[in-house]
């Protein structure tokens, strides 16, 4: 599709999104849930360069120009705000007017350029801290920036997540509760870690701590050997229990 504006050369595809998401989603403990049809949504841009000056009081009182400053901004022409890593991005960026073969949608601005203009003069006002009359916005033009969205549906609620077409960053995970570990997993994983020899004596040290006692019984509940030894018959028995054998997490 022909977009008609530039947009952002896409860099993570339908797949790598997936993957992100999957990936965001496993952070917080769920393995199993439901996604919905990705949608590569194109957001609007107003890309501009500014140039400001700052004043200082000399001491007649008169004002001089002590600095001027020019840069360029990302002006998000749907909800009206500063972006200033869109702004970052600019920096060697490629674009294209076509989309990839996929379902799109092309969000349409809030405003028109002109009402984009005043309003950028006052957001770069206040992104740098200066006055409006001390800020000219000019060179605008409008781009697109792709962004996945996608629906997810885990066993709390339905959520949506957003992945940068750009680089990949994951958009709204936090909204999704980290689910709790049940305790057949929780054991399952320290089985899988206690494989390795260097992690018994962490295991038993960290439980003798947890267990009060005094004289010779507190002597032995906070020997290594004494919980290594529990340990290794315990996993033993596990090993040899038919189907118990532990599942690498």
């Amino acid at each position: 599709m022909y977009l008609g504006k530039p947009s952002f050369s896409l860099s993570f595809g339908l797949e790598e999104a997936k993957n992100l998401v999957a990936e965001a989603l496993k952070k917080k403990n769920w393995h199993e849930f439901k996604q919905s049809d990705l949608t590569l949504s194109y957001v609007p841009y107003y890309i501009f360069f500014y140039d400001a000056f700052f004043e200082e009081k000399k001491e007649d009182g008169e004002r001089k120009i002590s600095e001027t400053q020019r840069g360029r901004l990302a002006l998000n022409a749907v909800t009206a705000e500063i972006d200033e890593e869109v702004s970052e991005e600019l920096e060697g960026a490629e674009f294209t007017r076509k989309s990839p073969n996929v379902p799109i949608e092309v969000d349409k601005p809030s405003m028109n350029q002109k009402e984009a203009e005043k309003l950028a003069q006052v957001k770069t006002a206040e992104f740098l801290e200066s006055h409006t009359r001390n800020v000219l916005i000019t060179q605008m033009k409008m781009i697109y920036y792709p962004m996945w969205i996608i629906g997810i549906e885990v066993a709390e609620g339905n959520y949506e997540l957003e992945v940068s077409g750009t680089n990949g960053q994951v958009f709204g995970e936090e909204e999704i509760p980290e689910r709790k570990k049940g305790l057949m997993e929780i054991t399952g994983e320290a089985l899988y870690e206690l494989q390795s020899p260097s992690a018994w004596g962490k295991y038993a040290v960290g439980t003798g701590k947890t267990i009060a006692g005094s004289g010779l019984i507190r002597r032995i509940i906070t020997n290594r050997w004494f919980w290594t030894i529990v340990l290794i018959i315990i996993i033993a028995l596990i090993w040899l229990w038919p189907g118990s054998a532990p599942v690498k997490p």
